[in-house]
């Protein structure tokens, strides 16, 4: 009892000093109020026109997805009709600070299958370089953290606290971990590097903006509050902020002594948003592609075992599946069959469509063999010596232009549990596809969620 009153005792002091560091603010938040709504923000010139309206309306859907609010078949007709309604009444606006938009669209997609629509004009911003502060990430839970959703409110107070303190804008970090900004991302650039960086963490809010640069392509990885005051440039973009410079953070001077990734960045955002304005019409035919329904499709064929091998041949020889395929659909083939009795363990099959995204796990080669100390012969079987895991490294790759190509190599990991979460967060942030499926997913048709282990790791 002594002993377990200290250890509670322990973990009191553990989490009070965490909660004064600003490690992290678990919200409160209602499900309910969490589930009411998902919403997207576009970029607004001031009069009908919208910025790259279809990757917005493709993180709305995945974001629906994900909070189990149906995409409804009439979202076009409600659009339209919600957005000639908000453009009767759209507010003036004022010319804003490059690239910074006039004003912005929200998009509100509710549970009961309502689309609502609301313009604002963007406030004069700051032209020079931003201040920021760091603030606890809100954190909602591991499916519901990531998506805008109805409990919005610890964003907005972030913002709110960073203006108190005389500040532009709100780093989120979680565990010393940098996750977010309050309405922006943020990208860093390290000593002597020549790319960019942007957090990884699960919860954050896949960015649109950093995204869709042209020509340029951000790797994820985890980032710590302390390489903000390494980094050569520390910037933030984002739909209404365009693209700032951050000179300090917690009133401590930033190491800021270059801006060539500002220039590259601000380069590419200007090509974006100088080329792809969308008209009215073009927007509404954007969300109407954004979700075309089939994250996932599910057959009851009763016992016959072959239909399925029988189905993936036939894809295969009409080029639409595997190693024959063309140059647009990767060559890797995944099925995994369930043969035999039907049981609680063993009653779907599942075969995986063409893979655009998929990460390696490669175990570095021992130099040298380490001699047994003891003897499995008696029983010693010390499978559990962390001191002498190899680690697996995870290499991301992404096909495009009829190959694999390489993205940043993820931290070597010895245990799979965070090297799972690293993965998880970086195919969030690269991959354009649904992590979560479709209704079928809700009633147990569907056994699986997300990605699918391949291989000697699944093994």
């Amino acid at each position: 009892k002594f002993q377990l009153q200290a250890l509670f005792t322990n973990l009191l002091i553990s989490a009070y000093q965490m909660a004064a560091d600003g490690a992290s603010a678990d919200v409160a938040a209602d499900a309910a109020d969490v589930a009411r709504l998902v919403f997207t923000t576009l970029p607004w010139d001031g009069g009908e026109a919208f910025a790259t309206p279809r990757p917005y309306f493709e993180r709305l859907s995945r974001d629906a997805a994900r909070l189990d609010i149906a995409w409804p078949k009439d979202l076009p007709v409600q659009l339209r009709k919600s957005l000639k309604d908000s453009l009767k009444k759209k507010p003036s606006c004022v010319s804003n600070t490059w690239p910074s938009p006039p004003g912005l669209l929200r998009v509100e997609l509710t549970c009961q299958g309502e689309v609502r629509t609301e313009l604002r004009a963007l406030p004069a911003a700051n032209s020079g370089p931003w201040k920021a502060i760091s603030h606890p990430a809100p954190w909602f839970g591991s499916r519901r953290s990531g998506a805008k959703h109805g409990a919005w409110g610890a964003y907005r107070d972030a913002t709110q606290r960073a203006r108190q303190k005389g500040a532009d804008v709100a780093l989120l970090c979680h565990d010393d971990l940098l996750v977010d900004g309050d309405r922006c991302s943020v990208l860093l650039r390290m000593p002597g590097a020549t790319n960019l960086l942007m957090p990884a963490e699960a919860e954050s809010v896949p960015s649109v903006s950093a995204l869709t640069l042209q020509g340029l392509s951000i790797p994820s990885c985890g980032l710590r509050r302390q390489q903000l005051m390494e980094a050569e440039e520390v910037l933030v973009v984002g739909s209404g902020v365009g693209l700032r410079r951050l000179s300090h953070v917690d009133g401590q001077p930033l190491n800021a002594s270059d801006d060539w990734g500002y220039r590259r960045c601000m380069t590419a955002l200007e090509a974006t948003r100088e080329s792809r304005w969308c008209s009215l019409e073009e927007t509404i035919v954007a969300a109407a592609l954004a979700d075309d329904g089939k994250r996932g499709w599910c057959w009851d064929v009763g016992a016959d075992d072959q239909l399925m091998p029988f189905v993936a041949e036939g894809l295969r020889k009409r080029a639409l599946w595997g190693a024959s395929g063309s140059s647009q659909n990767a060559p890797d083939q995944l099925m995994l069959h369930s043969g035999g009795p039907v049981t609680d363990v063993a009653s779907s099959t599942l075969l995986a469509g063409p893979p655009m995204l998929r990460f390696l796990a490669k175990q570095p080669q021992v130099g040298r063999t380490v001699p047994a100390r003891n003897s499995p012969l008696q029983g010693q079987l010390p499978l559990l010596r962390s001191e002498e895991t190899v680690p697996l490294n995870w290499q991301p790759q992404q096909w495009r232009f009829g190959r694999w190509q390489a993205l940043s190599e993820l931290p070597p990991q010895r245990r799979l549990g965070p090297a799972l979460r690293q993965v998880a967060a970086c195919a969030r942030q690269t991959s354009s596809d649904a992590l979560w499926l479709s209704e079928a997913a809700k009633d147990g048709a569907l056994p699986v969620r997300g990605s699918a282990l391949a291989g000697l790791l699944a093994y």
